[in-house]
């Protein structure tokens, strides 16, 4: 029979068992570990046997409670241990159920919509049984692995003799110790709220963080600090020179390697695709996040092409930036040289040309070169996903329905809310 089956419905099955409880299965919830416990009072003979993957990657997953596992081993039922089960099964007296697990992370198990389960006859019961006992590791009963489990078995379909190898990996029992230890790993990096997670989940599949920088592509914003040797022709005032922090832009307003159509193209990206949240940044709908890339790598081969064309032309407009700047100080250099210059010349009288060549020497090796400024120009483009510490700002719930109003967001945000006051 196929049927859904959560973890509270198998509970009640196992709080009616008389004769055995056998159980394998990712990870145990408390209603099962109290079913357990509760049955066990009931009738001291009970048979209880049960296999869980035991380990915190398990538990991180959302696959049952660690503390359902603590209390089992310390009422003295048999717990052990085998990594990576994710098919499970239960054998309540001569009924049996195998089901898949899903783990919290993706989806509550408390739901019984849709099938999760195969309900199994008597015999099969059985032939279960007889398999779970092949998958245990008796070192006493046995010194080879192989040995355990080779035995002839009635097919579940068949009814025929069939053979049920043993696994390489069998289950072993579980000593506190190791319970102790998997408790410590959990304390110190804790499972995730899973019902907030799985909203989180819903969010990233529609948003998505972005951050856009364009970095030295401001052609026109490049300065650079006039030297000591300027500042001092500027005033003889020592503390005033220190003070002062004059900067001379390296490119005109009006120059032909203007970088504004890059910019403005930057700019369109954002504008158009990248809404802002608040102080959280910029996200995109991940619906448009296709349409957002062409655009961006149509930018890049712009970016490209432009830093080619700046290479080609930067180099004068580099010449005339220090040209201009020569004229504009070259009188007050003569006028007043430094010392450096007045003294690093062969005639008495510092002429003009004898100050231009000073100036020229001096910027040039202050002044960026041509190949620094064209190889720093870079578009970044870094994606982020939502998370928990985002999600719960009010400010960005309110501004993700006001960027994108037309855009149903009512039904995440209240069953986010919700998921958080659960937990």
């Amino acid at each position: 029979m196929l049927l859904g089956i959560n973890s509270k419905m198998l509970a009640y099955e196992i709080s009616q068992a008389k004769q055995r409880i056998i159980i394998c299965a990712a990870g145990l919830t408390q209603d099962l570990a109290d079913a357990i416990c509760h049955a066990k009072q009931q009738n001291i003979d009970l048979q209880i046997e049960v296999i869980v993957d035991l380990s915190a990657h398990s538990r991180r997953l959302g696959y049952g409670e660690h503390d359902a596992n603590e209390r089992l081993l310390h009422k003295q039922i048999n717990l052990y241990q085998l990594p990576k089960i994710r098919l499970a099964f239960c054998v309540v007296d001569h009924k049996a159920w195998v089901f898949s697990q899903l783990p919290e992370l993706l989806e509550s198990n408390e739901t019984t919509e849709g099938i999760n389960c195969i309900e199994l006859g008597d015999a099969a019961a059985d032939a279960l049984v007889l398999t779970f006992s092949s998958m245990i590791f008796n070192p006493i009963e046995s010194s080879s692995v192989t040995e355990i489990g080779n035995e002839h078995h009635a097919d579940l379909l068949t009814g025929n003799k069939v053979i049920v190898p043993a696994l390489s990996n069998q289950a072993k029992k579980v000593s506190d110790t190791e319970l102790q230890k998997i408790k410590k790993e959990l304390t110190l990096n804790p499972p995730q709220k899973f019902n907030v997670s799985r909203q989180i989940m819903v969010f990233n599949s529609r948003l998505e963080f972005v951050e856009l920088e364009l970095t030295n592509g401001h052609i026109e914003r490049h300065v650079f600090k006039f030297p000591d040797e300027i500042k001092r022709l500027l005033t003889d005032n020592a503390e005033a020179q220190k003070r002062l922090t004059a900067n001379y832009k390296i490119i005109g307003e009006n120059s032909n390697v203007s970088s504004k159509e890059i910019v403005a193209g930057v700019d369109w990206l954002r504008k158009t695709f990248l809404k802002p949240v608040g102080k959280l940044g910029r996200v995109i709908l991940r619906a448009q996040k296709e349409s957002f890339e062409k655009e961006l790598a149509d930018l890049r081969r712009k970016i490209e092409k432009y830093a080619m064309q700046l290479q080609a032309n930067l180099e004068q407009e580099l010449a005339n930036s220090k040209n201009e700047l020569i004229k504009a100080v070259v009188d007050r250099v003569q006028n007043n040289p430094p010392d450096d210059l007045k003294y690093g010349i062969e005639g008495r009288q510092v002429k003009k040309e004898d100050a231009e060549r000073y100036l020229d020497n001096l910027l040039t090796q202050h002044m960026p070169t041509t190949d620094k400024l064209t190889n720093q120009i870079t578009l970044r483009c870094d994606y982020k996903a939502v998370t928990y510490e985002m999600l719960k700002d009010t400010e960005f719930q309110t501004q993700i329905k006001k960027q994108f109003p037309l855009v149903e967001w009512t039904a995440p945000l209240e069953e986010y809310t919700a998921a958080k006051s659960e937990t």
